[in-house]
């Protein structure tokens, strides 16, 4: 009896985790997707190698893990009856909640490049055969003039048309010269700046995974057809280029001084343009290839001084003064400033990443809360994820290129509002659901499983205190955006370079150099053990801590002296399997701030928000009353340390 209740139980755990972890085809069906291109050569996956091993960890915020949540919905909100494409939206207005599919999938780029990346982090295989078909899919969409094409057949993708971004779409250049509206049904496939940029950045992260050539020829190709079809010009400030309002069908041209090339500016200037700048910029970090060089540089001159865009010290402008819409650009200028040694162009962005966080933008930089908008009256009052990431990654980039030290708001904004997000159990959205009538599942919807399969999803209308405070649930826009960013918090968390470690961030991180333990907010205490000697390893202070403040330092349990360099502690040489303890004081301290528009109460241990009042109503966000002790938990976790880190 012992063992055949012992069996069912077994069985019940398996049915549940086989439930957690598969791709359910409950998803809508569609004919064949027409692609652009069908003979595609064979490309073989790389693995991401590395070593495996169980660690006494403990129980703070740990990246890794995070990751691991982003891999589970990077790979689950996708419809395996589609080539995996992504689900965009997730309403949790209906019941019970569904994932819909429509044109703003053209976010799926985003996805693609995240999800190589966090497996780098974790070494997950969960759900590879998504790699595999996503793969063959940018193969599938490379047009035979060099750029990615969307596939808009009715039979193949019927949602392809039906989204908000259609609405806004130019007019379609033609192969022979002609112009048609996007919903004409000769309109069959089609390509756009923002979409190449995307795809650029997805294929410069296959390369870095792979290093295989072909992925290389395919982005100088796509770069090179870009500068074909941009619109160059030139004045006292330099050359520049711009793309129109045009969407283009393989081959397309146009007449650049026809009605149709008129120079696009406020925010669909940006939209058209900006997202090319990154792309660009890490190609020829990459290569060095010119042409990708000189397209980064145009467009930036363009966003800077003809699209009505940035004011001369970097502030928004724009018709709403959306938010990400120009932090992501600005990520893309921090990395061809550093690329081509631009102090003037990195000044530039560091002017208008310190407006970003202030006040005057409607952000609160102690949480890391920054609103979908920054002009009063247009939704400052909610906080959407995308740009939580982009002023994370400008953070990390700054400073590791040495335009200043803004690690501490990076590891503060990763702790709150980026942690807080990040959506980790579903339990609310059941609950908020339950409160709705019944709802007929939509066209181009599914129900199967919808909560579970967005698990590791980022906000993209979060309050100071709630989740969820404004849409219908989730646009995961901001999840591609929110993944990738962890990407970068634990790409920069430490650095080595000749002999020396550089530990960046006070968060949980293994590498093939040391294993940093992170006790806070419990403690203030950090652990480093060492697995390779180095030659002296550097720590980035807390930001509370002065340097006259006191700070204890032990190797191997001996007291160690430790000079100062800038916000850094140096504690000299260490030894392969030394550890290192940086020991200092943590405390409580109560703050009151208008974030959103709301008054709030907060308290803050060292530099993490441990409590928010009022709390919030549906998922209220800041209920950390375990990080109020002052006794560090542990837990055991796998831990997985990459052969080769993928200097992204």
């Amino acid at each position: 009896m012992f063992v055949r209740k012992s069996s069912v139980c077994l069985f019940a755990l398996l049915c549940a985790v086989f439930a957690l972890n598969a791709i359910h085809a409950e998803d809508p069906k569609s004919g064949k997707i027409n692609y652009v291109r069908e003979d595609i050569p064979a490309i073989p996956m790389k693995p991401h190698e590395g070593e495996t091993y169980n660690d006494l960890i403990p129980d703070t915020l740990d990246i890794a893990e995070r990751a691991e949540l982003g891999i589970n919905v990077l790979t689950r909100c996708t419809n395996p009856n589609a080539d995996y494409e992504l689900y965009f939206g997730v309403r949790f207005t209906q019941n019970p909640v569904a994932m819909v599919q429509n044109w703003d999938d053209w976010c799926q780029g985003k996805f693609m490049e995240a999800l190589p990346l966090l497996r780098s982090v974790t070494g997950s295989s969960r759900n590879a055969d998504v790699d595999r078909v996503w793969q063959k899919v940018v193969l599938k969409s490379i047009g035979p003039d060099g750029l990615y094409y969307i596939p808009l057949g009715v039979e193949g993708r019927p949602w392809g048309k039906a989204g908000a971004y259609t609405q806004l779409m130019g007019t379609v250049a033609m192969a022979d010269g002609s112009f048609k509206g996007f919903h004409d049904p000769a309109v069959d496939q089609f390509s756009h700046p923002w979409l190449c940029g995307r795809m650029i950045s997805v294929i410069n992260v296959y390369y870095l995974r792979d290093k295989n050539p072909i992925w290389i020829e395919t982005n100088k190709r796509m770069i090179d057809r870009l500068l074909e079809l941009a619109i160059h010009k030139s004045d006292d400030r330099g050359d520049y280029c711009y793309f129109p309002n045009l969407v283009y069908m393989p081959h397309a041209k146009y007449d650049p001084s026809g009605p149709q090339a008129a120079m696009p500016t406020g925010i669909w200037g940006g939209e058209i343009n900006g997202r090319l700048i990154q792309s660009a910029a890490n190609f020829y970090q990459l290569t060095g290839y010119e042409p990708a060089r000189e397209l980064a540089e145009k467009i930036t001159r363009f966003m800077r001084f003809h699209c009505d865009y940035f004011t001369e010290d970097g502030k928004f402008l724009g018709q709403w003064g959306h938010f990400h819409a120009h932090t992501i650009y600005m990520i893309g200028m921090v990395d061809i400033a550093a690329a081509t040694r631009d102090k003037e162009l990195m000044d530039f962005v560091r002017k208008s990443y310190e407006w970003a966080k202030s006040p005057e933008a409607f952000s609160c930089s102690l949480i890391g809360y920054f609103p979908e908008h920054t002009k009063a009256g247009q939704h400052t009052n909610w906080c959407e994820g995308c740009s939580i990431g982009d002023m994370i990654a400008i953070a990390l980039k700054m400073s590791k290129y040495g335009a200043g030290d803004f690690y501490a708001d990076a590891e503060r904004w990763t702790r709150n509002h980026l942690a807080e997000s990040q959506l980790i159990r579903t339990d609310w959205i059941y609950r908020h659901a339950e409160t709705l009538p019944k709802t007929a599942v939509g066209p181009h919807q599914t129900v199967d499983q919808a909560p579970e399969r967005n698990i590791g999803a980022f906000a993209g209308w979060s309050s100071a205190n709630d989740w969820w405070v404004a849409g219908s649930g989730i646009m995961h826009c901001c999840t591609g955006n929110g993944t990738r960013a962890l990407y970068y918090i634990w790409q920069h968390a430490l650095e080595y370079s000749d002999g020396q470690l550089r530990v960046n961030m006070l968060l949980n991180r293994a590498s093939e150099w040391a294993d940093v333990h992170s006790y806070i907010p419990y403690e203030g205490q950090v652990r480093i053990k060492m697995k390779k000697t180095c030659e002296n390893v550097l720590v980035h202070a807390p930001e509370w801590i002065e340097s006259g403040d006191k700070i204890e330092v032990t190797v191997d349990d001996e007291p160690r002296r430790f000079t100062w360099e800038g916000r850094y502690i140096d504690v000299g040489k260490a030894k392969s399997n030394e550890t290192i303890v940086v020991r200092f004081p943590i405390e409580e301290r109560t703050v009151k701030k208008s974030i959103g528009g709301k008054d709030f109460t907060l308290v803050v241990k060292g530099n993490t928000v441990v409590f928010i009042d009022p709390p919030g109503k549906r998922r209220p966000l800041y209920q950390r009353e375990h990080y109020r002790k002052n006794q560090v938990r542990w837990r055991e976790m796998e831990r997985f340390m990459p052969k080769q880190e993928l200097n992204y």
